[in-house]
Formats: structure tokens, C-alpha cells, sequence
């Protein structure tokens, strides 16, 4: 599903009853489940998101503002085992962006991969068994999947109240939270990181870094 400069889109449910399924059915190796582009106020919320092929990742948000991911299931983003960084449950950067209350799972390699962002919020969010790669490539070759990754330029961030279990024994020598800035640059303004919970296994050096 790819959403093109558009304007106040909610992909979201109504009444009771299970929260619907996205399912991803076709290979997109080089692709998303679900992408917007340069949209504003955009909301996707309440949707189960899965994959039975190989995708690059599950969830793309590309500049835009106002846009939001909220209350979803994104889980088993399967990758194709090479070094393109495919199995990505969220991938996403613009302008007050959020992301609340998601639960992530069984992702190929980072949980959520987010760069080129200005006043960007993650809350609530639940994130376990990421980075599974590390199962077939335990030299991390391919599989260096990180819970949460600030990669690149980034604004004034707040991560608050997610639990980032990294506890299972298959989960590689990656962080649970990383935040960085483009090589050889200081471009990035502050940030906030609290109220978090990281679990670990005897592979992890670092949970923050």
C-alpha cells in the first residue's frame, strides 16, 4: 500500500471485535507492506501488520508531518538473509512524527530504523525478538538489527516508556538503543530518553549507546 502526498488519511478500524490483519503477499526485497510519502496528518493505527514473503520492511514514513503509527501489531518481517539491511518493522523519518503503543516482533533486523527527523516521539511501545538474522549469520554479516536506531540527521527526540527485551540468546552483540549522527558530523540537536525498560542476554555489551 503506498500513499503519495496526501492529506489526512486514517488507516485505522472501527466497532469491536480483533484488530484486522495487513497482510503482505507479494516479495518486495527492495519494498514496503505499507509506505507513505510526503504525507501530512496521515494516521496507521489498530492494524495487525504481518508478511508471508520478504520485504525490506513492514511500515516506511518518508518526510510529511503530523503522521502516526499507533496501536499496531507489526510482526514477522521476514528478510532475504543478504546484506541489503531487509526485515525492518518500521522505518520512518519528517516532521512530529509518533510512535505509540506498537508492539514489534520477530523483524529480521532493527525493530524501528528512524533518520531525517524533527520532534519525534516513541511511547509505550513494545519491542522482543528482534534482529532474528543472528539465528543464520551469527558473524553479523547481515544481522547487526538494533531495538530502536536514531541513524543520521535528527531534532529534538523523545523515547519514553518502551520495554526493549533483547533477552533471548539468539538476539546478536547489537544495542537496544542506538543514536547517532552521520559520520564525521554534529549536526544533531538534543533529546530525551526515560522511564525505559531493557532486557538483555549474555551477548549484549551495550543497552544504550
Amino acid at each position: 500500500l503506498y500513499l503519495n502526498s496526501l492529506t489526512g488519511v486514517t488507516l485505522s478500524t472501527y466497532g469491536n471485535g480483533e484488530r484486522p490483519k495487513f497482510i503482505c503477499t507479494q516479495s518486495l526485497s527492495q519494498g514496503y507492506a505499507i509506505r507513505l510519502n510526503n504525507c501530512l496528518n496521515c494516521i496507521i493505527s489498530n492494524w495487525d501488520i504481518t508478511s508471508s514473503q520478504i520485504v525490506m520492511g513492514m511500515v516506511r514514513i518518508d518526510n510529511g508531518k503530523n503522521n502516526s503509527i499507533i496501536n499496531c501489531n507489526i510482526h514477522d518481517c521476514l528478510s532475504d538473509g543478504t546484506t541489503n539491511g531487509s526485515g525492518i518493522g518500521i522505518r520512518a523519518g519528517g516532521y512530529n512524527l509518533k510512535i505509540l503503543n506498537n508492539e514489534i516482533s520477530y523483524v529480521g533486523m532493527d525493530g524501528m530504523y528512524i533518520a531525517g527527523t524533527t520532534n519525534l516521539e516513541i511511547g509505550h511501545c513494545y519491542l522482543h525478538h528482534i534482529n532474528m538474522n543472528y539465528i543464520i549469520n551469527t558473524g553479523q554479516t547481515y544481522s547487526s538489527g538494533d531495538g530502536i536506531q536514531l541513524d543520521g540527521e535528527w531534532v529534538n527526540y523523545y523515547i519514553h516508556h518502551c520495554i526493549i527485551d533483547r533477552s533471548y540468546i539468539n538476539s546478536g552483540n547489537k544495542f537496544n538503543i542506538i543514536i547517532s549522527s552521520l559520520n564525521g558530523t554534529n549536526v544533531n540537536s538534543s533529546g530525551i530518553t526515560e522511564y525505559c525498560t531493557f532486557k538483555m542476554s549474555p551477548n549484549i555489551s551495550l543497552l544504550l549507546h
